[in-house]
């Protein structure tokens, strides 16, 4: 039984290893981020998931900025805002690909944008 028990932990360990270790490749063509040199920057090119939605996110910001986000296909901007803080957003309802952009209004060099689906 103690063997068994052993067995069973030793197989878990591994798996759980196995799955730490595995690259996130797989998800990379549908992850962008950049990050501000001066006061802009623009991530994109993500198409929506299967369930139509797209997924973004700031850090880093200091000051006001305005995050914007465009469907790549039409050029139509579908969400903007301007906030000072960090933000994490869902946007749901969304069919094509989508580039985000972040544009600081006193600059902030070392702010980060993310979009994901």
């Amino acid at each position: 039984m103690r063997n068994a028990i052993k067995a069973a932990v030793a197989g878990t360990a591994i798996a759980g290893t196995m799955l730490v270790a595995t690259p996130g490749a797989a998800l990379a063509a549908n992850d962008h981020w950049c990050s501000v040199t001066t006061n802009y920057c623009s991530a994109g090119n993500t198409p929506a998931n299967s369930s139509h939605q797209i997924f973004v996110s700031t850090a880093g910001t200091r000051g006001n900025y305005t995050l914007t986000v465009i469907d790549v296909n039409n050029g139509k901007t579908i969400h903007r805002v301007t906030v000072n803080a960090p933000l994490e957003k869902t946007l749901g309802n969304v069919w094509s690909s989508y580039e985000a952009q972040i544009w600081c209004e006193t600059g902030c060099p070392g702010a980060n944008l993310h979009i994901w689906s």
